[in-house]
């Protein structure tokens, strides 16, 4: 059996969740963790997350809401980075990598997933976020 990948963001105790086991009844939604703890919040206090099936540059795996890291350009040997958010879309029928200074998928900014290791591996990074470190999509990578 296939282990479920999803993370559970609180919205209520503003706190994430993984979640490897996920059941519902009535109103309210099961989350078990790996460790086999469950939490159980109510449908209007949670958000699933889901993953993208890519993995960052250290083997993280990349789920909707992250916020990555990627190289912009090297000046006199030091990296200048941007920061994307990651988003299905459905104009491009796939996982996008949105500007985070902007989160406009029509500003022409979007980085398309598509999936090969010569393109994806090694250059994002996982650095946080929209809900536990929303402070980086307004900071200077």
């Amino acid at each position: 059996m296939e282990e479920l990948k999803l993370k559970a963001w609180n919205i209520e105790h503003k706190k994430m969740y993984s979640a490897y086991s996920l059941f519902f009844n009535e109103n309210l939604a099961h989350c078990e963790s790996k460790e086999g703890t469950t939490h159980t919040f109510g449908f209007i206090d949670l958000e699933l997350l889901k993953p993208t099936g890519l993995k960052d540059e250290n083997g993280v795996d990349i789920y909707e809401g992250d916020i990555l890291r990627s190289i912009h350009f090297i000046h006199e040997g030091k990296a200048h980075y941007l920061h994307h958010v990651i988003q299905w879309s459905d104009k491009y029928h796939g996982w996008i990598a949105l500007s985070a200074s902007s989160m406009n998928e029509n500003d022409g900014s979007p980085q398309l997933f598509v999936y090969t290791r010569s393109t994806i591996d090694g250059v994002y990074e996982v650095v946080g976020n929209i809900h536990e470190t929303p402070d980086l999509l307004n900071k200077a990578a």
